[in-house]
């Protein structure tokens, strides 16, 4: 009964609270940039994809195995990197404290396993002191551990160590608020996908019993209760709660720094629906004790062409990532599924969707001049669509879209990232592939479909033809459905009713592998953005060798701007090796016009 009265009384304050409950939109900045060769800016692209799907917060590492490998020489830059990208993408951080350094290590190795020997308690002190002081005004939320009553606490002699984790917080604890009396400290997230995280709760009141541990020593519970649905998460909290009353801690909030599904189990579009139904749970009255709550990670980390991301390794959106982006903000509805697509040299629409009926205002200006900006509304809706012209050829521009639920005073605004788009012009923008990528995808292309995507000049296996980048799109036989399987485009002005004519250089590649790689390329004279639409003036499917290839293509323009599809794909199985296609030197023939 006292677990029902305490729940009674967050849904009752639950909706004095929604408002303040932002964080329950966390998504964790994880993704696997060394698997597209490491790309450049990949972390921040990361940040920018977490801002775009509307995250909140995420979780940082501070980690003293790396800031502190010398004893005594610290190191905060990669630290401070990440800090900064996350304020700047307006999320806020959630600090995690973990792992040690060889030199303080009981194993003599730097390891996540074991904490610092007791002896040297002094200095992990000293450690967060400084951390806490360096970060006061930045950051708030820290924790101490990731799930140490499971894989990353020593474990060959059982789990549950609460006996030697208990006095690490204390010293934790007291070392964060001498440096920061206003940060909130939360007990290391909990795994608890089998259910077991109560274990380790009710072992370390038993040991504050023991160890006559006086005083706060943590302000939050943080776990990872993965799960089918929400109810079978609740129920996890609910079970922990019940420790938290008993022990005279009931008024504690809850944070979940991880949970998530991954497409490797189910369908891209079932990831989508538990994730939607799992956000419309946290904003509910009955969740008003949730504080916090971290999405696993805004992309794929495992390798593969599946995974537990909201995108793909190269950071491009699954359903799963417009769900996140639609879902209600406590009875706000944002836009989801935003696209801008060139009806012609000089006129832009942007479309969008919302879950529920509101109106809907673009705010766009060219790059570096906001004080000249155009709007436009859209009427009450669902589906929302606004055309805008007189833009300039090659100019970039930024938009944002602004929605609005309710009217009056019970109105409800959100505001969208902020957009870029470039216009075309008379020549195709990087198609040198020397203007730059984002996670791996060639900036002004867009590429769809299977494999994996980045700038030939990564990859120790491809040469590049033209200049020093070209884009690449590859796959690994570790899996026996990993394939090649792709559409590369980009849009390019040009004279209605005249031939335009393109050219471009490609080339494939396949090692340790009997596969081999085809590809096509087209033009849509309307400038349309559907590969399958009739009108495309394709050529035949090529076989790709080793060496560079030249190839043009001529169609006659039926609008002020045109698209070049360039599609790749492989043949036969990878077994073990791989396979590669790349594209270079994209360009409007001269006097094509």
């Amino acid at each position: 009964m006292a677990l029902l009265g305490l729940l009674g009384a967050f849904a009752s304050a639950g909706l004095a609270e929604q408002g303040r409950r932002p964080l329950v939109f966390g998504v964790n900045r994880v993704g696997d940039g060394g698997l597209l060769y490491n790309p450049p800016d990949y972390l921040e692209h990361m940040y920018q994809r977490i801002r775009e799907a509307g995250g909140t917060c995420v979780r940082l590492a501070a980690s003293p195995r790396d800031i502190e490998a010398r004893r005594g020489k610290r190191d905060w830059r990669e630290f401070d990197r990440d800090l900064d990208l996350a304020i700047r993408y307006g999320q806020e951080p959630i600090v995690c404290i973990v792992n040690t350094p060889a030199w303080a290590s009981p194993t003599g190795e730097a390891t996540h396993l074991y904490p610092y020997k007791t002896e040297l308690l002094g200095e992990f002190a000293d450690f967060c002191t400084e951390l806490a002081r360096r970060t006061r005004g930045r950051v708030k939320c820290f924790q101490l551990w990731n799930e140490q009553n499971g894989c990353s606490w020593h474990f060959h002699d059982g789990f549950n160590h609460a006996d030697e984790y208990l006095p690490v917080l204390k010293v934790c604890y007291h070392a964060l608020k001498k440096a920061n009396p206003d940060c909130v400290l939360s007990l290391g997230s909990l795994d608890d996908a089998e259910g077991n995280a109560p274990i380790f709760l009710r072992k370390t009141y038993e040991e504050m019993a023991k160890q006559s541990v006086r005083g706060p020593v943590f302000d939050a519970v943080s776990d990872h209760p993965y799960s089918d649905n929400a109810a079978i998460a609740r129920g996890k909290l609910d079970a922990l709660r019940e420790i938290m009353i008993a022990s005279g801690h009931g008024n504690k909030p809850f944070w979940i720094t991880e949970y998530g599904w991954h497409t490797g189990h189910m369908k891209p579009a079932d990831q989508a629906a538990r994730l939607a139904e799992t956000l419309e749970a946290f904003i509910q009255p009955a969740w008003g004790d949730l504080e916090a709550a971290v999405y696993l990670s805004i992309a794929d980390f495992e390798g593969t062409t599946t995974g537990f991301g909201l995108t793909d390794a190269n950071l491009r959106p699954r359903p799963a990532f417009y769900a996140f982006q639609a879902a209600s903000r406590f009875g706000a509805y944002p836009p989801y599924q935003i696209q801008p697509v060139f009806l012609a040299a000089g006129s832009l629409a942007i479309s969008w969707e919302t879950l529920k009926p509101t109106t809907g205002l673009v705010t766009i200006a060219r790059a570096g001049d906001g004080t000249r900006r155009m709007q436009k509304a859209s009427a009450r809706a669902t589906r929302h669509r606004v055309e805008i012209g007189g833009l300039k050829p090659d100019a970039v521009y930024r938009f944002f879209i602004e929605t609005t639920c309710g009217r009056g005073g019970l109105a409800k605004t959100t505001r969208s990232a902020g957009y870029e788009v470039r216009c075309p012009g008379r020549q195709v923008f990087n198609g040198n592939f020397e203007s730059g990528f984002f996670a791996g995808i060639a900036n002004g292309w867009v590429i769809k479909g299977d494999g994996f995507c980045t700038d030939a000049a990564l990859i120790p296996f491809t040469r590049v033809a033209e200049d020093q980048h070209a884009q690449v799109v590859f796959a690994r036989g570790d899996k026996k459905h990993e394939k090649i399987d792709s559409t590369l485009s980009t849009v390019v002005a040009a004279t209605p009713a005249k031939p335009i004519h393109l050219s471009l250089s490609w080339a494939g590649t396949a090692t340790k592998t009997s596969a081999r790689v085809v590809a096509r390329a087209g033009i849509d004279p309307t400038g349309g953005i559907d590969p399958n639409r009739r009108g495309i003036e394709w050529t035949a499917w090529h076989q790709l060798g080793r060496l560079w290839e030249q190839r043009t293509l001529s169609a006659n323009a039926a609008n002020s701007v045109v698209r070049l599809f360039v599609q790749c794909r492989s043949e036969g199985t990878l077994d073990r090796g791989s396979v590669a296609f790349m594209l270079d030197h994209v360009r409007v023939v001269p006097g094509s016009r």
